[in-house]
């Protein structure tokens, strides 16, 4: 692509992006000649308004407080998509630094390349010393080879904070995911995978004590056992670092292995999925620690009640990074189920139901977490949504360290546009 065609493609860009608010500016626009037939950029914002009774998730002092967050952003896709080509949730607390396993679906490609850079304006009403910039970039590309070798990277960069305390400053942070993979497959029923990935998290000065870098190594085994159902093996090794040159006495570094068998379907229209479970050790570098064990459970489930009606049910069993000075690991077991009815055409109804507990290694607590979010959705028209939801959240810790029990209610109103 020449200079003169990067200048033509910002600027249709930032047109489109000013289209959202005035529709006509886009209708002369076609990308359609930039790689192929369909679209290939897509602007895109979210308008997005939230009233907590309780932002600081306290049982006491309780504040409530008005936030605004602003999402402009662009994706690029060659070839064109209708649709972001993939979607990857990194966490600071999920060692190896994503919370589910991901599975490449694009086997019926030649190739396939995205990026997509999106800053978040988060605006406080009152407690306006919270006011942030939080950024995502992500990139994406694959290559199949005629052979069934299969080629893919995927990095994602995230400028982000924890979440917000009274009397206290944003703890800023920044989270570094990097993963290229390479996978075989020799026979229609038979596939191997290999995957290796490097999260690094880098916090502020005051919170440096919790910045780390993972390095993953995860090797597949896959064997289609029915049309569109597979049986997978997994094993998984990370190695936990963390930067503790300030107080090596308190290194909790870690080495996590991971045995795990499992089965993925796509079998009808109704039911798609995934599930695996294992064996799961934490090792300490510090033998005075131990080791630590548990079975490893991981369920990503979607069925079609009727054809206007449907369930979700997403739920883990695992060990996350630890939160707390004095705590090693967290023991964490949660669920999410979502049930979604169509209302009208244009109008659906959701209601979801998400329960956490976590057990504190080493300390004697254990916290529960449960919430319910009733909300509906309108679909104005191909590129333009609007969304309201409400959340109560209820914690309560429990055991001789336990931290303070609360409760809030979270009322959200948003505005979704993309071309």
């Amino acid at each position: 692509m020449n200079v003169t065609r990067i200048g033509q493609t910002l600027v249709s860009t930032l047109l489109c992006l000013g289209s959202l608010f005035l529709p006509g500016l886009c209708a002369a626009l076609d990308f359609s000649g930039l790689f192929g037939d369909e679209n290939h950029v897509h602007p895109f914002i979210t308008l997005e308004s939230r009233g907590s009774d309780n932002i600081y998730d306290s049982s006491g002092s309780k504040r409530s407080d008005m936030v605004f967050y602003t999402r402009p952003g662009v994706w690029l896709a060659a070839p064109g998509a209708d649709r972001q080509v993939i979607a990857v949730e990194t966490a600071a607390e999920s060692p190896g630094g994503v919370t589910l396993s991901r599975f490449n679906d694009n086997d019926d490609v030649r190739y396939q390349t995205y990026v997509l850079y999106s800053p978040e304006i988060e605006t406080y009403v009152k407690n306006t010393r919270h006011n942030d910039i939080n950024q995502t970039v992500e990139g994406y590309a694959l290559y199949n080879t005629p052979g069934g070798l299969s080629l893919e990277f995927l990095g994602q960069s995230v400028s982000s904070h924890d979440e917000i305390e009274q009397n206290l400053d944003n703890i800023d942070f920044k989270g570094h995911y990097l993963s290229p993979s390479i996978a075989y497959t020799p026979t229609e029923k038979l596939k191997f995978r290999l995957d290796y990935s490097l999260y690094a998290v880098d916090y502020e000065r005051k919170a440096d004590v919790k910045d780390r870098t993972d390095r993953t190594l995860s090797a597949y085994g896959f064997f289609d056992i029915f049309p569109k159902t597979s049986l997978f093996f997994q094993y998984v090794r990370m190695d936990i670092d963390y930067n503790n040159s300030t107080d090596p006495g308190k290194s909790i570094d870690s080495i996590e292995q991971e045995y795990l068998v499992g089965v993925r379907w796509d079998i009808t229209d109704k039911t798609t999925g995934s599930f695996k479970t294992g064996y799961h050790v934490k090792d300490f570098s510090r033998s005075i620690y131990g080791d630590s064990t548990t079975l490893k459970l991981e369920l990503k489930a979607d069925y079609a009640v009727t054809g206007r009606s449907s369930v979700s049910l997403t739920g883990r069993n695992e060990f996350i990074e630890t939160d707390e000075d004095n705590a090693y690991f967290i023991r964490s077991n949660n669920l999410l189920a979502v049930y979604e009815q169509a209302i009208t055409e244009r109008i659906s109804g959701f209601f979801s139901f998400f329960y956490n507990h976590e057990d504190y290694g080493r300390l004697s607590r254990k916290d529960l977490t449960m919430d319910f979010s009733p909300s509906l959705s309108y679909i104005y028209n191909d590129w333009l949504s609007f969304n309201a939801a409400y959340t109560f959240e209820t914690v309560r810790s429990g055991g001789r360290d336990a931290d303070e029990d609360y409760s809030k209610n979270t009322m959200l109103i948003s505005m979704s546009a993309t071309l």
